[in-house]
């Protein structure tokens, strides 16, 4: 009986007088200790080989299959919600942040999600989003740069303070969001002969087109102010 030296998991091993058969093999004045380990080494009846084991395909597991679903709904909300951030996609989902990072990982290596980092926070969108629409789309997942946009939208051209008074925000707070989104290209200001300031937005169309995914009702007031347009225009050409 041999035993498994200190430190390793103790195993007891039943050996049918091996070391006698080796012992006459070698010479007898050599160190106890080293015929031991030899035979411990070289010993057929020590060979603790595990049995093979019958491997399945990823695909036909359980887990494997959880962690596909997994994957596909968060891959789903990205594309359903492009520019979110992760601690909103954590928020609305049903996952603990480290499963989140972790199949958030995966679809980044496989080219199925893009990351991109804008004024302090990281953002996810499907691959398909430019450099300049993953940057208004982060801007737009900011409620008071999404709400001075959705006012534009409506009542544009308008003032800084006009906004700011019918927003209920600090002219600070909008100078804020607005130096980023003149910055972005979404807003433009422009200036009167008395240095008076009107703000237009710069793109109606394709901020109008972003802001939709961002904001259900966009699309609907895109046609109210199409309208509103179309109507003003009529009204000059009648008074001619």
């Amino acid at each position: 009986m041999v035993v498994a030296p200190i430190g390793a998991a103790t195993q007891l091993v039943v050996d049918y007088d091996y070391d006698y058969d080796c012992d006459r093999d070698h010479n007898r004045d050599r160190d106890h200790n080293h015929n031991r380990d030899h035979n411990y080494n070289q010993s057929p009846q020590r060979n603790c080989t595990p049995p093979p084991i019958h491997c399945q395909s990823p695909a036909d597991t359980p887990l494997s299959h959880t962690m596909t679903t997994t994957r596909r709904q968060i891959r789903t909300h990205v594309q359903d919600n492009a520019g979110i951030h992760f601690n909103e996609l954590v928020r609305e989902s049903e996952f603990a942040p480290g499963q989140v990072q972790y199949h958030i990982r995966q679809l980044l290596a496989a080219d199925e999600l893009v990351r991109s980092e804008f004024y302090g926070r990281t953002h996810y969108y499907p691959p398909e989003y430019d450099e300049w629409e993953r940057a208004t789309l982060a801007l737009f997942r900011r409620e008071t740069a999404r709400t001075i946009v959705v006012h534009l939208i409506e009542h544009e051209p308008a003032t800084p303070g006009a906004v700011a008074d019918t927003l209920g925000i600090a002219r600070s707070t909008l100078e804020y969001h607005l130096d980023r989104l003149v910055e972005q290209g979404v807003v433009e200001k422009s200036y009167d002969e008395r240095n008076r300031v009107t703000l237009r937005l710069a793109n109606a169309e394709g901020t109008g087109r972003l802001l939709s995914t961002v904001e259900p009702t966009v699309p609907d007031r895109l046609v109210d102010r199409f309208t509103r347009l179309v109507d003003g225009l009529l009204d000059e050409s009648g008074e001619r």
